[in-house]
């Protein structure tokens, strides 16, 4: 059952696999490495297995910190306690890969999220200390999980992977809205995704009210306008996107509702390529508000800025401009020009094909290709299969009339040939 990986003094490395629950571990295996400390723990199933069992019986091998990854686990029991209060340490790193983050109760999956269930002790503790939690890009999500899991939680950086709502891989993850006070405190939340909307049913005001720092990377359709209207100790949001014009079209709204509450908020947005922000793009953001309480950041991007990213800096605080832009004192833009070229719906470029959404679309239409070839080839057989039986019955049918003829004419056929002779 179990694997030591590495040892190296004064840490442990181990790994427990081929275990089919966490009952049957039987951690007096290691009293032999009493005098070292658990640095790393692999727990590998040999079958999904809901997260049930604490764990306080390594608490003997784990001195200060302990970083925990969990494979092939298909839910977590909302009665699992704190691993800090259970370990007696300072400081947890907990992370799921191969797995399913769905909730458990009474060895059935807990879908009665109600008020109830807020007021009742020893649960929802899990992830109550947790330092950092992270969810791999193989974990599959649940729509509308109980927020409860993170009652109470003192969570220094949480990380979802792998959102996605595509027709090739359906992810999503969201949040019931039970509309109390969690007492959640989150300070870092990063989000990685494909294709996807960021709604308030993910970014749930009741889990991240206090959350400090926003990372979003990936492939973005749209952010609700007033998803981050109430987020009243945000300091930093950071935009690593793949490029998307689609997602800049809605870009001006949800960021007029930053900072209403007089507090700065950094924006900062990370490009894999110059090509954003064109001179062409200027009317996506004609309507965008002034709003001196964001200061934007551009990151690799073309150090000679076009008209639209003068335009963003002219309507924020502009902390550095003249460090991104080298044309800023040179500004030979006319805004007011581009303003009325908008508005009388001239021929400048809204919206562009990106080489992503292109190589999606190809992706899609080669789907749906192989999906009607395996339809039509299968049409066939079968049409040449049902058509068999039709063809013996003409057959016998023929063959019958065939002979009643021959019966009925015999007779005359025999007088016929007696008279011959």
């Amino acid at each position: 059952m179990f694997e030591i990986d590495e040892i190296y003094d004064p840490n442990l490395i181990l790994t427990i696999k081929n275990f089919k629950n966490f009952e049957s571990i039987d951690y007096s295996c290691l009293n032999s490495y009493l005098n070292k400390s658990i640095y790393e723990i692999y727990f590998i199933p040999s079958t999904q297995i809901v997260l049930s069992k604490n764990i306080k019986s390594l608490s003997y091998f784990v001195r200060s910190r302990l970083f925990i990854f969990l494979t092939n686990i298909n839910g977590i029991d909302i009665e699992m306690s704190s691993l800090k209060n259970q370990l007696n340490i300072s400081q947890t790193i907990i992370e799921f890969s191969f797995s399913n983050f769905y909730l458990y109760y009474k060895n059935s999956e807990f879908k009665n999220c109600s008020n109830d269930f807020s007021t009742r002790n020893n649960l929802f503790d899990f992830f109550k200390d947790t330092n950092a939690l992270s969810f791999t890009y193989t974990v599959k999500y649940r729509e509308n999980l109980c927020p409860l899991m993170f009652r109470n939680s003192l969570i220094q950086t949480l990380t979802f992977h792998g959102l996605s709502n595509s027709f090739l891989w359906r992810n999503i993850l969201t949040f019931k809205d039970l509309n109390q006070t969690l007492n959640s405190n989150i300070k870092q939340l990063s989000i990685s995704m494909f294709n996807f909307c960021l709604t308030k049913s993910l970014i749930n005001g009741n889990i991240f009210e206090k959350v400090q720092t926003i990372f979003i990377g990936g492939y973005l359709k749209r952010i609700d306008e007033f998803i981050f209207k109430n987020f009243k100790y945000l300091k930093l949001i950071q935009l690593q996107l793949t490029k998307n014009r689609l997602f800049y079209d809605g870009f001006s709204k949800w960021l007029g509702n930053i900072g209403l509450d007089n507090q700065l908020v950094n924006i900062e947005i990370f490009f894999n390529s110059e090509e954003y922000f064109y001179h062409e793009d200027f009317c996506l953001f004609q309507n965008f508000p002034q709003n001196k309480h964001i200061n934007l950041d551009f990151y690799n991007i073309n150090s000679n800025c076009s008209c639209t990213v003068l335009w963003l800096f002219s309507k924020t605080i502009n902390l550095g401009l003249n460090k991104t832009c080298s044309n800023f004192y040179e500004n030979e833009c006319d805004f007011k020009k581009l303003e009325n070229l908008c508005n009388k719906k001239t021929s400048i470029s809204l919206v562009k094909t990106d080489s992503l959404e292109q190589l999606y679309a190809s992706e899609f239409v080669n789907f749906v290709s192989i999906v009607l070839t395996y339809f039509f080839t299968f049409s066939g057989l079968a049409s040449n299969f049902l058509s068999r039986p039709n063809k013996t019955d003409r057959l016998h049918i023929e063959t019958w009339n065939a002979h009643e003829s021959l019966k009925h004419n015999l007779p005359t056929i025999t007088t016929s040939l007696d008279n011959h002779v």
